[in-house]
C-alpha cells in the first residue's frame, strides 16, 4: 500500500500521512455536498422560481331571482374552466378550490376562461404586480366577473400548499 501526502495550506511545507489519495477524499466530499444541496428546498437559495394561482370554487346557481343578497339566483349554467398560458385547462369545481402551479414568476401569463366550451374572459398579469407569488382567481356572480387577487383567507380561495 503506497503512502500519499498532501501539503496543508497555512503549515510552511507540514505534511500528514492520509489513509487514501486526496482525490478519493474530495470526490466523497463532492458527492456528499451535492447530495446535500440537491434535497434542500428551493426557497433555502432565495426566492422560488415559480408561483402559483388557486382557484375559488363557484357556488352552484338557484332558481331563486338574482339579487344582492342571492348573486348565485337567476338558474344560470355556470360551468367555467380555467387555462394560464399553454397548461392544460381545468375545470372549475364548485364546492372546492382547484391549484395551478408551476407558473414562471418573470413572465407574463395569459389566463383564458371558457363558460360551457365557449370563451367567456380572457386578461393577461405579472407576478411582480403583486406583493405575492400565491394569487386567488375567484368568480363573482353578481357581475359574472373574474377577479385575480393575492391569495388571503378573505379571497376565498382554499388550495393546500
Amino acid at each position: 500500500m503506497g503512502n500519499y501526502h498532501a501539503r496543508f495550506l497555512g503549515g510552511k511545507g507540514a505534511e500528514r500521512l492520509l489513509p487514501y489519495p486526496v482525490g478519493m477524499k474530495m470526490k466523497k466530499i463532492l458527492l456528499i455536498l451535492i447530495l446535500f444541496l440537491m434535497l434542500l428546498p428551493s426557497h433555502v437559495f432565495g426566492q422560488e422560481m415559480t408561483g402559483s394561482v388557486c382557484i375559488a370554487p363557484v357556488p352552484m346557481t338557484n332558481d331563486r331571482t338574482m339579487t344582492l343578497g342571492n348573486p348565485s339566483g337567476g338558474n344560470r349554467f355556470l360551468n367555467f374552466a380555467v387555462q394560464i398560458d399553454h397548461h392544460p385547462r381545468v375545470p372549475v369545481d364548485h364546492e372546492k378550490s382547484v391549484l395551478m402551479s408551476g407558473l414562471a414568476l418573470d413572465e407574463p401569463h395569459l389566463v383564458r376562461i371558457s363558460r360551457d366550451g365557449k370563451p367567456f374572459a380572457s386578461f393577461r398579469f405579472r407576478f411582480g404586480e403583486y406583493k405575492s407569488k400565491e394569487l386567488c382567481l375567484w368568480f363573482k356572480a353578481l357581475y359574472e366577473t373574474w377577479s385575480l387577487w393575492e391569495n388571503t383567507p378573505s379571497a376565498g380561495c382554499k388550495c393546500s400548499r
